[in-house]
């Protein structure tokens, strides 16, 4: 599952900040998965360790996960919203629940290392053809939407971020 993309156009200064700012964290290893897909040795990161708890916390079956999105709230200095996703790490399909397929909007501290507020948890809309993303971040709320491949509706979840000013 990859979250919806738009093409790449000429990077503005804003676009260049958030480019650096996504090789930096997959360079922590942020946008690694949760299942030990990471070098032999190397301690698993505690950012999608946290996404992971969050998830088997709605439905124990929900083991695997994965960050799709994560942006800052103020150009890299933190809090940082996080679009996850999360899936029965035995792979095993659809198996009549849409709850084995999660998707979550948390907000996430400044080192990038916990989840400091679960704003949803949501189930997928359609099993294993269902896209989510970011679609606008401000200071004060997130807005996602989701859809299926096959003509559905787009489902678009506002949400407050209730930061601090």
């Amino acid at each position: 599952m990859i979250a919806m993309r738009r093409p790449i156009g000429a990077l503005t200064g804003v676009g260049l900040a958030l480019l650096v700012l996504g090789v930096t964290l997959a360079s922590k290893g942020v946008f690694a998965q949760a299942k030990d897909q990471r070098r032999p040795g190397s301690a698993p990161n505690p950012l999608v360790q946290a996404l992971r708890s969050a998830f088997v916390a709605r439905n124990s079956r929900v083991t695997s996960a994965t960050v799709l999105e994560l942006r800052s709230v103020n150009m890299g200095g933190g809090p940082y919203v996080l679009l996850g996703w999360g899936t029965p790490s035995d792979g095993g399909g659809f198996r009549g629940n849409v709850e084995d397929e999660l998707f979550g909007v948390f907000i996430v501290d400044a080192q990038l290392v916990r989840i400091e507020r679960t704003l949803d948890i949501f189930p997928t809309g359609r099993w294993g053809d269902y896209r989510v993303a970011i679609e606008r971040l401000t200071d004060r709320e997130v807005a996602v939407v989701g859809q299926g491949s096959y003509g559905d509706g787009k489902v678009r979840r506002v949400y407050s971020l209730g930061l601090p000013k």
